[in-house]
């Protein structure tokens, strides 16, 4: 079961790889991670450049700095602002990317409470 459930997260990160690629393929190189708890937490609320784009550098930064409990630098926003005013993704799958984002994420993060409840079971339950 461990392993089915490792499987479908591998698919799930394809599927959001996908997304990305196609409509703010810049982000991945700021976010290599893209399930990290803050790009998760940015991608709840933008998924293509054009949505990026439309937020200011304040919030992204506050954002950014909430997510990542400040251990991100303020500097990652002003990053992502200028790779999304300068995009390549398409920019007419706004829509239908964001519900499929966070379709992927809600996904994500059941797979991450059944792995860890799935793993709880299998330690000992006693200690020696």
């Amino acid at each position: 079961m461990r392993f089915f459930l490792l499987q479908q997260q591998s698919n799930l990160q394809r599927r959001v790889l996908t997304v990305l690629d196609r409509v703010f393929p810049e982000y991945l190189t700021l976010f290599s991670r893209p399930f990290s708890p803050t790009s998760r937490a940015l991608l709840r609320h933008a998924v293509t450049a054009e949505a990026f784009a439309r937020w200011s550098q304040e919030e992204l930064a506050q954002l950014i700095r909430q997510a990542s409990r400040g251990h991100l630098k303020p500097a990652l926003a002003q990053q992502l602002h200028e790779l999304a005013h300068n995009s390549l993704g398409i920019r007419s799958l706004e829509t239908v990317a964001f519900q499929t984002m966070q379709c992927l994420l809600d996904q994500w993060e059941l797979l991450e409470t059944q792995l860890v409840r799935l793993e709880a079971t299998l330690e000992p339950a006693w200690v020696p």
